[in-house]
């Protein structure tokens, strides 16, 4: 008997309620997008994805991930989108964006410190170059921690 992909079935849901969240939101068309119509699409497309993951992948055969992904990995990435989401209001980008990378890399990626460390600075100044210094993007600044 093949055993049943509960990711498959988790992200399904999650693809559902974005959809079921849009509702209410304009979308407008791909010339004059509203509001909804991203995440419209990416409910979509996780929808889309999680019944191709659900008929296809069977996870004997899949191959091992050479970051050593768990399973689990997906609920922390999901779990630090939603903190780094609360957290920019309070620490501002540039803070809540190394934390993000650093639990990501440590923790998901299973990464060493110093490894870790070095992507992380490295990913937000960067980032930071491009979106604030090239692009003029701005990001909340954070009442806690002003950076």
């Amino acid at each position: 008997m093949k055993r049943v992909d509960k990711s498959a079935l988790a992200f399904l849901a999650v693809g559902v309620l974005i959809i079921l969240g849009t509702r209410n939101l304009r979308t407008g068309s791909f010339s004059s997008p509203g509001p909804g119509l991203f995440p419209l699409c990416l409910g979509i497309l996780l929808i889309i994805f999680s019944v191709i993951s659900f008929f296809v992948s069977n996870p004997e055969k899949l191959p091992k991930l050479s970051w050593g992904l768990i399973p689990r990995s997906a609920v922390y990435v999901i779990g630090i989108l939603f903190a780094y989401r609360f957290s920019l209001p309070l620490f501002g980008y540039s803070l809540s964006t190394l934390l993000m990378f650093i639990f990501l890399l440590k923790v998901v990626g299973g990464r060493s410190w110093l490894t870790t460390i070095i992507w992380s600075v490295a990913i937000t100044g960067v980032s930071n170059l491009l979106f604030i210094q090239a692009l003029g993007v701005l990001f909340p600044e954070g009442s806690i921690i002003p950076f």
